[in-house]
């Protein structure tokens, strides 16, 4: 889940309802060295400014304000597709909300973005929360749902990554597209 949480956060800044899990899919998250390097938005929620990744996956994402927020991203890779995992505070500090997210996503909740590099690109998708609410409705998918923005998918981590196996594709394929893009501008460690 990858280019950063930088990508993440611009990517749920698009949508009006979110997706959090009970559990991640895995237990252990990893660092995806092909995160590394300086990143500029080029299609969806622009950010005004790049976003560096270490090798060791420690990202900065600058702020409005001038400030810096410091963050790692962690993720795993599930069949061949690649996710982040990022904590609702961490959405929350992303995205500005006021920790609107914090209060409705249950404690030690994960929200999920699924992304693609290729050479010197990223693509990030996020779950269709209207998908995901409708399965929760329709007595399909393990969950409920939280305010009018949030859809908590309950499940073990073996459940969580049985539905990513079964329904990744379509959970975070709502824009085939991809919500969020962004270019390589150096990699790691150069100017």
């Amino acid at each position: 889940m990858i280019v950063r949480v930088a990508l993440l956060a611009s990517l749920l800044l698009l949508l009006t309802a979110c997706v959090a899990f009970e559990h991640a899919p895995v237990e252990t998250l990893q660092c995806d060295p092909a995160l590394a390097g300086r990143w500029e938005s080029t299609r969806g929620e622009p950010h005004k400014h790049d976003i560096v990744v270490t090798a060791a996956c420690d990202m900065q994402w600058p702020e409005n304000d001038g400030a810096v927020y410091s963050t790692t991203l962690r993720g795993f890779e599930l069949e061949g597709a690649h996710y982040l995992v990022f904590t609702p505070e961490a959405v929350s500090r992303l995205m500005s909300m006021d920790d609107a997210l914090i209060r409705q996503a249950p404690e030690g909740s994960v929200l999920l973005a699924r992304y693609r590099v290729d050479s010197n690109e990223v693509v990030l998708w996020i779950a269709d929360a209207e998908m995901m609410l409708q399965g929760i409705a329709a007595k399909k998918l393990a969950g409920r749902k939280i305010g009018d923005k949030v859809a908590y998918l309950e499940g073990s981590h073996d459940e969580v990554a049985t539905l990513l196996r079964n329904s990744g594709d379509t959970i975070f394929r709502s824009d085939k597209d991809g919500v969020l893009h962004f270019r390589r501008s150096t990699t790691e460690g150069t100017p």
